[in-house]
């Protein structure tokens, strides 16, 4: 299409790309910072290559009590306040079992779209512990 019939276009409908953006922005729901914390965590785990995740989970779930994830999927892991530094720790050291934090990919920026740099199972941890207890049924 040349740019002359685009503007045409255009113009004939009335139509206004930027006008359309910002329409479009304000029907989008906005997402809680918990949200948008746990689809970063989960945008970093799906970085790794998909062979290497399913060894990871394949793992972690050979690891985890059932009984433990059938809690966590039934009442959640994020509830408790100190999961990071106790059953987080155990998670992300059976996940290290299997790649160390220098093989992970490099996390460019932090959830905040700040420059980062950082290869640490703190940043994929609950996207692959998330991954699994989607996979689980519970009885």
């Amino acid at each position: 299409m040349t740019e002359p019939y685009a503007k045409r276009a255009d113009s004939a409908t009335n139509f206004d790309p930027e006008r359309q953006f910002d329409a479009d922005r304000e029907k989008e729901i906005p997402m809680s910072e918990d949200d948008r914390l746990k689809a970063w965590y989960r945008a970093n785990w799906n970085k790794i290559p998909e062979l290497t995740r399913k060894d990871c989970i394949a793992h972690l779930k050979s690891k985890v009590p059932e009984e433990v994830l059938e809690r966590w999927k039934k009442q959640g892991y994020e509830e408790d306040m100190m999961f990071h530094f106790g059953a987080g720790m155990q998670v992300r050291n059976i996940l290290r079992q299997r790649l160390t934090d220098d093989e992970l990919p490099e996390v460019i920026r932090d959830h905040d779209g700040k420059p980062y740099g950082s290869h640490n199972w703190d940043d994929y941890y609950t996207g692959a512990l998330d991954e699994l207890l989607e996979k689980i049924d519970v009885g």
